[in-house]
């Protein structure tokens, strides 16, 4: 037999050993590639998006910046991307990057971009151990307290088991079973003083009432004393005649709520605030001579 027999030989040989079967597609290459595939449809379904984050963790912060100025024009994926941002955020998942894109969203034209932003943003500065007294600044509901970190916490226990069911090319034992931990760990990532600022900020430039509202107790709760000027306005009292919505009575009920929380004072009344207000007011610099 020649050399050149032997050489066709041994490729049938491979060939027939390879025949039918597929060489596995390493883990981790599946899964970012399930990511980004699932990243770059005009309507991302989060809870999709959330099962590879749980794999990823602080990995699912740079596809979601990279692919977010295809949705610069798609109001409904910008919403769900900055959706993701604030999960991530709230999981321990923030970045200098991500800050930086969602303090630029104050102007946004989609509400629920914006409110996701600055979500985001308190998210992104927030000590994640310190949040078991943490209410909802759009539910003054007495008593109803809910920690952010534990109730929008990722399914880190068994992410790989559920995404092989999506059919993510999981590793597998042969008998088919996943092999291995059926889910992932990970650390947080400590928080980012830059999102201070925007936090403190968002009130001021934000359009809509009900969100500047959210926003000024956010900021309120990072010890920021100016938020609660739009917390007291909104609580004067109407014309006479007029009687306040739904949606003005919650705002309120929120402001008083954040405001009693804020200076320890039991005050209900726009009057006791307004005077409370007057006296904690900083005085302005004296004029220089």
């Amino acid at each position: 037999m020649n050399a050149r027999c032997a050489l066709s030989v041994v490729a049938c040989l491979s060939l027939a050993a390879g025949c039918g079967r597929q060489a596995p597609v390493p883990e981790d290459k599946a899964v970012r590639d399930s990511y980004q595939a699932a990243l770059f449809v005009p309507d991302p379904d989060v809870n999709t998006l959330i099962l590879h984050a749980a794999w990823l963790g602080p990995d699912a912060v740079p596809p979601i910046l990279e692919v977010w100025p295809s949705a610069a024009t798609n109001d409904v994926k910008r919403a769900k991307l900055a959706r993701m941002l604030e999960v991530l955020a709230w999981n321990g998942f923030r970045t200098e990057t991500s800050v930086k894109v969602l303090a630029s969203l104050s102007k946004d034209k989609n509400l629920p971009v914006r409110k996701s932003a600055v979500s985001g943003l308190f998210a992104s500065m927030a000590d994640l151990g310190t949040l078991d007294a943490w209410w909802d600044p759009g539910d003054a509901t007495p008593g109803r307290t809910w920690n952010p970190a534990t109730a929008l916490k990722l399914p880190y226990a068994n992410c790989r088991e559920l995404l092989a069911k999506k059919g993510v090319a999981i590793a597998k034992n042969p008998d088919g079973t996943i092999a291995g931990d059926p889910g992932r760990t990970h650390a947080a990532q400590p928080p980012v003083a830059q999102a201070l600022s925007p936090v403190r900020k968002w009130w001021s430039l934000e359009a809509d009432a009900g969100l500047r509202i959210y926003s000024a107790i956010l900021a309120l709760r990072t010890k920021d004393a100016a938020a609660a000027e739009p917390l007291v306005l909104v609580l004067q009292p109407l014309p006479e005649g007029q009687k306040p919505s739904q949606t003005l009575e919650m705002a309120r009920a929120c402001s008083i709520r954040a405001l009693q929380e804020f200076a320890g004072e039991p005050h209900t009344t726009f009057e006791e605030w307004n005077a409370w207000r007057e006296k904690t007011r900083p005085k302005p610099p004296t004029p220089k001579r």
